[in-house]
């Protein structure tokens, strides 16, 4: 035998022998696991579970049907070697988290969800609101009787009724006035229609005519030259009308110093201020009725002493003239009494009530008749006097009065409060007044005390038929803190 042939066929039987595998546990046709070392050579068999090179990939017994059953719209299913797991998609992924009242869903860590639906029907008096289970947009009334916008530029805010805005007040007839309409322009809104062209208006200004012009009261001409008016303020007294203007008066608007006190006017306060003077001296009240007993100075006014009864005198008036400064409205005036011819009812009288030479009464048209064109009252105003609030005040004058009746003419005294004019008389229904003697009239003023009271006389032309009448005749004017006829 050839040695060399005999090892070679020994050699060849050793290599048959090692491909035999006497344990079955390793067979490489187990359908157990098989392991590939990274690095191998082993051919096409030695690529990677996910199909990349060079990795150890584990097939777990987990994952037989694949991992698809946990795709959705925000994760993908992956095995993780031994089972099923859900992987996240990119946060912002687009996805549909399945509720009607959400909208712009994205996937945010694996879950999909979105923002609140802003229903349509918000309002100034609803809102939108979105119900889940009827998928559907609802709108619901809010803020019950809460201030709104109703949309109208001609009204102010409108309020909240069941869901809707009512509309708010009027703006335009803020613009309203004599000469002007306030209307709505949509565009606008509120804007002032010229009216009553060519009329007359602002017709209380006793010392103007005016008429509508193009929207506006315009002054015309002047009128009641250098009679009475009044121009608001507190501390004028006097007041008259000069070139169609309320000029105020020289006359003083609180009493005048006497030798008991000083005055002064405080126009912030609308009121006058008295300082006392002389305390205890003697002084001359100018009461007529004032008893023998002397009167003194007592905290600014003359005064009987403690026992003698405190009498006083505001005011005592015989119109001899008008030093005093009495206010003279249209057609009054102070002078001599003179009979007037013509009127109805009546006339005036031909002598004053004072026993003295004078013969001066204060009147409307002394001696003629009252105009009958239509007018407010015009007034005779006294000067101011002050009477301390609850102290007795008694007004008592003499009155020739002939008038129409309402609703034709009407008559007043009043009183200033302090505060506004108070009637204290107004003349009434038929028939009509027809003095043909001096009349006493008196009037209590004690609950209107206060430091710069006046009284006046006045009358009105109210309707057209107005008979031409004389009208009043005032003398012997006394206010004091007792009855003195």
């Amino acid at each position: 035998m050839n040695h060399r042939l005999g090892m070679t066929l020994a050699l060849g039987s050793l290599s048959l022998g090692g491909c035999f595998d006497p344990d079955p546990i390793f067979s490489d046709s187990d359908p157990g696991t098989s392991t590939t070392e990274a690095g191998s050579t082993g051919g096409p068999g030695d690529a990677t579970a996910d199909g990349s090179d060079g990795a150890e990939t584990t097939t777990g017994t987990g994952c037989p049907e694949g991992c698809s059953a946990l795709d959705d719209d925000c994760n993908v299913g992956v095995c993780d070697g031994i089972a099923c797991v859900a992987e996240p998609r990119e946060d912002g992924t687009t996805c549909d988290d399945g509720l009607f009242c959400t909208e712009g869903d994205t996937c945010q860590a694996g879950a999909c969800t979105g923002s609140a639906m802003e229903c349509p029907g918000a309002g100034g008096c609803t809102i939108g609101v979105c119900d889940e289970d009827a998928d559907a947009c609802d709108v619901e009334s809010v803020g019950e009787g809460d201030a709104c916008d109703d949309a109208d530029p001609c009204t102010g805010d409108g309020t909240c009724t069941a869901g809707s805005c009512d509309p708010g007040p009027d703006l335009c007839v803020e613009l309203d006035g004599e000469c002007s309409l306030g209307v709505c322009d949509p565009g606008v809104g509120c804007v002032p229609m010229p009216t009553n062209e060519a009329l007359p208006c602002n017709e209380d200004d006793v010392c103007a005519q005016s008429s509508c012009q193009a929207g506006s009261c315009v002054f015309v001409a002047p009128i009641n030259e250098g009679l009475g008016c009044e121009d608001g303020d507190f501390c004028t007294y006097g007041d008259v009308c000069q070139a169609g203007s309320c000029t105020p008066g020289t006359a003083a608007a609180c009493p005048e110093d006497d030798v008991c006190g000083g005055w002064t006017c405080d126009e912030a306060m609308d009121t006058c201020v008295l300082s006392p003077m002389n305390e205890g001296m003697p002084c001359d009240d100018g009461n007529l009725c004032t008893p023998p007993a002397a009167t003194v100075c007592a905290m600014g006014e003359c005064l009987q002493p403690a026992g003698g009864g405190p009498l006083r005198t505001y005011l005592w008036e015989d119109f001899a003239d008008n030093s005093a400064g009495w206010a003279l409205g249209p057609e009054w005036g102070i002078g001599p009494a003179m009979v007037s011819v013509g009127g109805t009812p009546g006339a005036d009288p031909d002598v004053d009530h004072t026993s003295t030479a004078d013969d001066g009464v204060a009147g409307v048209v002394i001696g003629g008749l009252a105009s009958t064109n239509l007018h407010p009252y015009y007034y005779l105003t006294s000067p101011p006097m002050a009477v301390s609030p609850g102290d007795p005040a008694i007004l008592g004058f003499r009155r020739w009065l002939n008038s129409d009746y309402d609703p034709f003419m009407h008559n007043s005294v009043e009183v200033w409060d302090g505060a506004g004019w108070v009637q204290l008389w107004v003349s009434g229904p038929p028939p009509e007044i027809n003095d043909t003697t001096w009349t006493y009239i008196e009037h209590d003023l004690t609950p209107y005390g206060n430091e710069a009271m006046r009284v006046r006389f006045g009358f009105d032309v109210a309707q057209d038929g107005v008979y031409t009448a004389p009208s009043w005749n005032v003398d012997d004017v006394l206010i004091s803190s007792i009855t003195c006829p």
